[in-house]
């Protein structure tokens, strides 16, 4: 998004939610333009959820449904293995170095890259 689509705010310390409660700002950042539609409300964005519901025959709100439930299992997983990681390496886990994880990496995309 081009900048001039955002409203600057300077705000420290403290957390805010909009007025709107489109936007959550977690210290300094940027605040949306509540004037602007954003998000399922975009006219953008209704019309390619509209395209895809209507090719699985089903409505937009069950779509955005689907879409949202998906998201809160990614999360949960995604929440679920960083507390696993975290509980590892509290208690002593082994763990990779940064550069002795990029190399395994690198390896992998080398080999890959020749098959």
């Amino acid at each position: 998004m081009q900048r001039s689509n955002f409203l600057y705010a300077a705000i420290f310390p403290c957390d805010m939610i909009a007025h709107d409660c489109k936007v959550i700002i977690k210290g300094n950042g940027y605040v949306s333009d509540h004037r602007q539609r954003h998000g399922a409300h975009a006219p953008e964005t209704q019309k390619k959820l509209g395209k895809i519901a209507a090719s699985l025959d089903r409505s937009r709100n069950w779509l955005i449904n689907q879409a949202v439930e998906q998201y809160l299992e990614l999360y949960d997983w995604q929440t679920d293995r960083i507390r696993q990681r975290l509980h590892e390496a509290e208690n002593g886990g082994e763990f990779l170095s940064h550069d002795d994880a990029m190399r395994r990496i690198e390896t992998k995309l080398r080999a890959r890259r020749k098959s």
